[in-house]
């Protein structure tokens, strides 16, 4: 790349960043003017996000890797008494499948693991986040711990995993602890927070909170070049390694302002991974890499902002546990899938220099089933990173819409169908689905009529170009298109 065009794009990146940090503020502004006062949270917010999508029990037909299967579908939410929630996901496939046909379970795979199984329980959970118990059982999505530099995003991929919060009443001592899978549990751990100063109606800033974080992965991948391919076709291929994959953290934080309506915080994050990852992909665990994140976060009503300021070491990865690492954890650990998905978002070396940029996140959910969630990643040497959320039931008459787009490198170059090096600009890259660093989930229903009682008929159509885990839980990519037709299940 020339000079000159190395310089254009790095003013057109930092043209867009300052564009997204603006229209993030305005919308925050503009939704929470419009809300009533509640004390903010960004856990329970984050929860209620995760948890709006209303289910459908009914039938359907499902189109798998281009192979037809007929679909019935049970997905209701129970209201229990108290503060208990359950829901359910029970999905059947009858269809052809090696020749016969077969009963499967929800993406055509066989009904022979104890894992399947508890795919049928979507969730079991007590209280919300932000109360002194808080428990969840099953599909975890848009999992937080602290300030997110090491976790934030995070998602099980339809495992069945553990949350688990405690805090004394007074919140002066508590614990956030996570486990992504309860029947072969690998990734784990947790923080321990404390606010010593802490008094009841004392003043904000005696809510200084410190805190330490370790989390780990008993089965990473360890990525290496195949040595046994010539020059002109070297690939990074997936191997296990007996070392864990570690994080440890400590961060403080303290509210700048607060009232019933809005608090703000200011918090700095220092990270350490026991890791160094290559621009290639290459992963060595015998060095130690580090980064710090210094940020500014807003909490209003139904609204969180925050943006950081981050620098770290060649080789680190920030937020290394996000929605993304499991599918890339799974799909490298298979040796036959050529096209790994490249969702780290950095492309060129940055010689043993640090890297330094900014990250950027808004969630706001201004009605009771509308929801955005959108987050940006842009550090030096490397190509954009971003996230997409849009969740909407109800605001527009009988029609319901859930959209999740994640994209890497966007921006960067790739090989073309023809085998020729293309390099896109960034908002050419931005949608494209074609390759291995998008996934893209897109829901859309409309009710058809209401029978009595008040219950909705829904037909919808989903279309998904993602990644799942198999019978031996490596992760393969997956298209599928489905169309469903059913009762409507709506969310208190």
């Amino acid at each position: 790349m020339s000079k000159k065009n190395s310089e254009l794009k790095q003013y057109n990146l930092t043209s867009i960043n300052r564009g997204w940090l603006l229209f993030l503020l305005c919308v925050s502004v503009t939704f929470s003017s419009q809300l009533v006062s509640q004390e903010a949270n960004e856990q329970d917010l984050f929860e209620q996000v995760a948890l709006q999508q209303a289910g459908l029990s009914g039938l359907g037909l499902s189109v798998i890797d281009g192979l037809p299967y007929f679909r019935t579908q049970a997905q209701p939410d129970i209201a229990l008494p108290g503060k208990l929630g359950f829901g359910l996901d029970l999905v059947v496939l009858i269809g052809e499948k090696d020749g016969k046909v077969s009963v499967l379970a929800e993406d055509g795979e066989a009904w022979n693991s104890v894992s399947t199984y508890m795919r049928a329980i979507r969730y079991v959970r007590y209280g919300l986040p932000s109360d002194p118990l808080y428990l969840r059982y099953g599909e975890l999505d848009l999992v937080t711990i602290g300030h997110g530099f090491i976790m934030s995003g995070y998602s099980n991929h339809d495992r069945r995993g553990l949350r688990l919060n405690l805090a004394l009443p007074s919140n002066k001592i508590g614990m956030e602890a996570v486990v992504n899978n309860l029947a072969m549990p690998s990734i784990f751990g947790g923080r321990l927070f404390a606010q010593p100063l802490k008094r009841e109606n004392g003043p904000f800033w005696r809510s200084l909170e410190f805190g330490i974080t370790y989390l780990t992965d008993i089965e990473p991948i360890t990525l290496q070049e195949d040595a046994n391919l010539d020059e002109n076709t070297k690939r990074i291929v997936g191997e296990g390694t007996t070392k864990p994959l570690q994080a440890i953290g400590v961060d403080i934080g303290i509210p700048i302002f607060k009232n019933g309506l809005i608090r703000s915080d200011i918090y700095s994050d220092l990270a350490l991974l026991n890791m160094k990852q290559s621009s290639s992909g290459e992963r060595d665990f015998e060095t130690t890499t580090n980064g710090i994140a210094s940020g500014i976060r807003f909490l209003l009503p139904k609204t969180i902002f925050k943006t950081e300021y981050r620098i770290f070491m060649e080789g680190f990865t920030p937020t290394i546990f996000d929605y993304t690492y499991e599918v890339n954890k799974g799909l490298v650990s298979d040796a036959t899938n050529s096209n790994l998905p490249n969702f780290e978002g950095k492309e060129e070396e940055s010689n043993g220099l640090s890297l330094r940029g900014f990250y950027s996140m808004l969630l706001v959910q201004p009605l009771k089933n509308v929801s955005f969630l959108g987050t940006l990643e842009n550090y030096g040497h490397t190509e954009p990173k971003m996230y997409l959320g849009l969740t909407e039931d109800g605001l527009i008459p009988k029609l319901s819409f859930r959209a999740f787009y994640t994209k890497a490198n966007i921006g960067g170059s790739y090989q073309d169908e023809e085998g020729k090096m293309v390099n896109p600009s960034f908002f050419t890259d931005l949608f494209r689905l074609k390759d291995e660093k998008s996934a893209l989930t897109l829901r859309i229903g409309y009710e058809i009529l209401e029978v009595p009682g008040g219950y909705p008929i829904e037909v919808s159509v989903l279309r998904q170009f993602s990644f799942r885990p198999n019978e031996d839980g490596i992760y393969q990519s997956i298209k599928k298109t489905s169309f469903e037709i059913g009762l409507k299940h709506t969310i208190d």
